[in-house]
This record gives C-alpha cells, sequence and structure tokens, in this order.
C-alpha cells in the first residue's frame, strides 16, 4: 500500500513546476527595472518633502504657499496616503479661503501661539476683530478658537461664556460643532458652580450620552456621595471601636489578626488584585484603592467580632454587620471615582 507521502508526491511536484517561473519572472521584473524603483523612492522622498514645506508655510501663516505645495505633493503620487493626506488640509485651506487671505492668515498666527504667547490681552484684541470677519468657515474657526481659549487655556469660563454663546449663533454652524459648543458652553458654566443646570441643559439639547455629561453627573453625585462614603466609613470605625474593642484584653487581637485569617485575607485580595494587573490593566489603580481599604476594614471587622465574643446582643451584632458592608461599598466606590473608573462604566453604559 502506497504511503499519503507518495501518492501526494506529483501534486506537490507539479505545483513547484508552476510556481518556480512565477518567482523567477517576478526577480526578471525586477531586476529589468531599476530605474523604476529608483525613480519611486525619489518621489516619495520629493513627496514628503513638498508635505513638510506645507505645513511649515501653515504654520508661517502663508497659506497660499502652503496650498501651491499641497498640490504638488498630491500630483506628484496621487494614489498615495501622503497625497490623501495633501487633499485633506488642501480642502480645509480651500474652505476658508476667500477674496482675501487676511482672515486665514489672522487665524493661523493665533493658532501657532504657545501657552507663553497667548495672554488675554491679546485674546480680547482678536476677538475684537472678528466681527469683520466674512462670515463662514474661518469666523466660526476663530470663534471656537476664542471660546476654547478662554476656557481651557486661560481658565476664564466666565469669559468663555459669552464667547461660546456668539459661536453658537454665527450662520451655517454643522451639526459638529454645534454639539461641542453646547457642551463646552455646559463645561463652562458648571466650572461656575451650575451643575445641575448643566447636566440639564445636555439632556435637553439630546446629548446625554456624551461623555461629557456623564462626567457631570459624577461630578454632581461626588457633591453628596464622597461625604456621604467618608461619613459611613468613619461610623463603622467608631462603632466597632466603641462597641467591641474594649475586650481586646482578652485576646481578641491576637485571635482577630492570628496567621491563618492574615494568609486568607491576603490569598482573598492577592488573586483578584493580579487578575485586574494580568487581564483589566485599566482597572489596576483602582485595585490599589479597593484592596488596601477592604482588606483593612474587614480586619477591623475580625478584630471586633472576637472582642464582642458573644455578649454582644443581636441588635448591635446585626448593626455592625450592616454598617461593615456599608464601609466596604463606600470605600469600593471612592476608589472607583478617585480613579475615574466610575466615569468610564457609566460612559461604556451609555454606548450600549
Amino acid at each position: 500500500m502506497r504511503s499519503p507521502w507518495f501518492r501526494a508526491g506529483p501534486t506537490l511536484l507539479l505545483a513547484i513546476l508552476l510556481v518556480a517561473p512565477l518567482g523567477r519572472a517576478e526577480d526578471a521584473g525586477s531586476a529589468r527595472n531599476p530605474e523604476d524603483a529608483s525613480r519611486l523612492e525619489r518621489d516619495d522622498a520629493r513627496q514628503v518633502e513638498l508635505i513638510r514645506g506645507a505645513e511649515r508655510a501653515e504654520r508661517e501663516a502663508r497659506p497660499r504657499d502652503a496650498l501651491a505645495l499641497y498640490r504638488e505633493a498630491a500630483a506628484l503620487a496621487p494614489g498615495s496616503r501622503l497625497a490623501r493626506r495633501a487633499r485633506t488640509r488642501i480642502d480645509w485651506l480651500e474652505a476658508r479661503g476667500g477674496k482675501s487671505d487676511g482672515p486665514l492668515i489672522e487665524l493661523l498666527r493665533m493658532q501657532r501661539l504657545g501657552p507663553g504667547e497667548l495672554t488675554a490681552a491679546r485674546l480680547e484684541a482678536f476677538e475684537g476683530k472678528l466681527a469683520g470677519f466674512p462670515p463662514g468657515p474661518v469666523r466660526r474657526a476663530a470663534r471656537a478658537l476664542v471660546a476654547e481659549a478662554w476656557l481651557n487655556r486661560l481658565d476664564r469660563p466666565a469669559r468663555a461664556i459669552p464667547a461660546f454663546e456668539r459661536w453658537l449663533e454665527e450662520p451655517g454652524v454643522e451639526t459638529a460643532e454645534w454639539e461641542l459648543a453646547t457642551t463646552e458652553l455646559a463645561l463652562a458654566r458648571a466650572r461656575l458652580g451650575n451643575i445641575s443646570g448643566s447636566v440639564a441643559d445636555l439632556r435637553a439639547a439630546g446629548l446625554g450620552k456624551r461623555a461629557e455629561t456623564a462626567f457631570l453627573e459624577l461630578e454632581l453625585l461626588g457633591r453628596y456621595g464622597r461625604p456621604a462614603a467618608l461619613l459611613l466609613i468613619v461610623a463603622f470605625l467608631a462603632a466597632a471601636l466603641g462597641s467591641g474593642w474594649r475586650g481586646l484584653g482578652a485576646g481578641a487581637l491576637a485571635r482577630g489578626l492570628s496567621p491563618p485569617r492574615l494568609a486568607l485575607a491576603g490569598w482573598l485580595f492577592a488573586v483578584p488584585l493580579a487578575a485586574a494587573r494580568v487581564h483589566r490593566p485599566e482597572t489596576w489603580r483602582a485595585m490599589l484603592f479597593i484592596v488596601p481599604a477592604s482588606a483593612a476594614l474587614l480586619l477591623v471587622a475580625s478584630v471586633t467580632g472576637m472582642a464582642l465574643g458573644d455578649r454582644a446582643r443581636p441588635s448591635r451584632r446585626r448593626l455592625l454587620t450592616a454598617l461593615g458592608i456599608a464601609a466596604q461599598l463606600a470605600a469600593v466606590y471612592l476608589a472607583l471615582d478617585h480613579t475615574q473608573v466610575l466615569l468610564a462604566i457609566l460612559v461604556n453604559y451609555r454606548l450600549h
């Protein structure tokens, strides 16, 4: 009986005979066209040089020079990734061009300013010129720059609010612009203390699923949730120390913190900590807060139980148990809130 390898021999030989000439043909084709390969390399290098020159022209507020360089780069190799990038910038610059390049040049110069160069006086002077800009994408982009600078770069939310409102009043505002301006306007009002009003505005505008809305909702919850959580933890510790730790003289501390108990607590908390580190790195920081806090609260509960023994009334035991569970949940909430994992959970829930 013939082996499978013997039966497959003719097929493999035929495949080798068919493929080998193709490989030789490709090698020969490559060898015959070294000039083509060299020309492609030169074109790629030239295209990169043109793109860099165009970007430099944009930074120097020379839109006409930038357009010319982008067009040359796009024509050099129309199907390349760099050509697509050049055409994107061409569309952006052409949409913002007009009879005069003055407004666009002013905008490009403002966009170049670094943190130390953008001052309130300079921003005010630029904002005062916007009424003279023709309506269109350039003026809207300038309004956006001014509003964002007041809010985030200069931290002046009171000045940012009217700037965002003027941006929203511009003719031809697109949907993406409207959503961004409305959201940033709500954040500016929230910085001045009106968090509940900002959340209501975003929900009324149909922007309740945005991450910024979730952030403001958690900030509103934190106003009451953080103090309440801390109060629960303090109440549990006070009740535990006041109710049960008078019996520590009888060796309750040694029994509550015995090696087997400590080893079990270490195992119960080391396993989820290691699992989070390996499988969910984004929750690692939260676990670093949750694990020590939970371990400490459990050990306090363990020692309290040992100190009380059988002398405590059932009602007191139930109260301490309820306070202990509430304190554990409060510690988890504080950890998730501090590390912003709670925000990520809420955003994912909204999106799905």
